[in-house]
């Protein structure tokens, strides 16, 4: 028994002290660019005319991304974003996906 509780303790101890070396630097870098990211998904909606259901937050947090390094398009693209949302005919989705793609 005592061996028993001495075997747990060791190994408590021991994956206690796992991580414990201090924080790890991240290597890798990632260039993204919300304009970019925005600019596919709308070529999509242009080529497609199809209606934005899931993908709505994902639009809007790119939006979002886009007015922090350029406050007055991210404005204007947020705002034809929830237009787009709203919209139920392919050809004024596309029409509508196209407008956003000039904007960027």
């Amino acid at each position: 028994m005592k061996k028993l509780i001495l075997s747990l303790v060791c190994a408590f101890c021991g994956f206690g002290f796992i991580g414990c070396s201090g924080p790890v630097e991240d290597s890798i870098k990632v260039d993204f660019n919300a304009s970019d990211a925005l600019k596919k998904e709308m070529e999509s909606f242009a080529k497609s005319g199809a209606r934005v259901g899931s993908g709505m937050n994902s639009l809007r947090s790119l939006g979002r991304d886009l007015q922090k390094t350029d406050p007055a398009k991210g404005d204007a693209v947020l705002k034809a974003i929830d237009e787009l949302v709203n919209l139920k005919d392919a050809p004024k989705i596309k029409e509508k996906a196209n407008e956003i793609l000039k904007m960027l």
